[in-house]
């Protein structure tokens, strides 16, 4: 586990999808799981970072595909934290549904050959249904960025200018959209990019790829207008 900012970590070697950790005073949230490999990686971690295993209060899931919530059944199970998602990827997150992919057919060469996990991964209940403009403890405000899940959200603190995107947006190779084959709606997911611009945001933490650190929201804004979303 390493720091991005002073009380703001994230998970190393997790394989897929980063899991970052809020220590608010003692109180600690995660946002997202990983993989189900990731969850002893995620809680050896924890302890070896000097924390206990029950300081964990708060699990905020951004969206409910594999690499989110794969090991979140060990996490609740280990951790007894509250669970917090939104009411349309809740049945997805619970096991009740399985996750909406687009059309194969409707996807160009080479994203029509990608495979993509259309299972359900989690059966873990949602503690707290949470919508946009939502407040959640430490202060996080929720964004809801549908398009990649219809009930795809991010996370943003205004005192620290800080987001975590979840898979509205990649930062591999720069900026760039999530995966076409795992992505329902990718207009929607673009104009979700585009609502993000009204953020005052200095960092963000993105589920694919590095944190950016200084002046995120300029390159936010920058790719969202090369989408035509801003």
């Amino acid at each position: 586990m390493r720091q991005i900012i002073p009380n703001v970590y994230t998970f190393d070697n997790l394989i897929m999808g980063r899991v970052y950790l809020i220590d608010d005073g003692g109180e600690l949230s995660l946002i997202d799981t990983g993989l189900a490999l990731a969850g002893d990686r995620i809680l050896k971690q924890i302890t070896d970072s000097g924390r206990q295993i029950a300081q964990v209060k708060h699990i905020l899931i951004t969206h409910a595909h594999l690499d989110h919530v794969g090991s979140l059944d060990k996490l609740k199970a280990a951790t007894g934290a509250q669970v917090i998602a939104s009411a349309e990827d809740a049945p997805i997150v619970e096991g009740k549904q399985d996750p909406p992919l687009p059309d194969r057919k409707t996807l160009p060469f080479p994203h029509n050959l990608i495979p993509v996990s259309a299972k359900a991964a989690s059966k873990t209940p949602v503690d707290r249904i949470v919508a946009d403009g939502d407040t959640l403890p430490g202060g996080l405000q929720v964004i809801a960025t549908p398009g990649h899940s219809y009930g795809h959200v991010s996370y943003y603190h205004p005192a620290l200018k800080l987001l975590f995107t979840g898979d509205v947006l990649f930062h591999m190779t720069g900026m760039g959209l999530p995966l076409r084959p795992a992505t329902p709606d990718m207009e929607m997911n673009k104009r979700s990019i585009g609502k993000l611009c009204a953020f005052d945001i200095e960092i963000a933490c993105f589920g694919h790829g590095q944190p950016i650190l200084r002046g995120a929201g300029d390159q936010i804004r920058a790719f969202a207008r090369k989408l035509g979303v801003a």
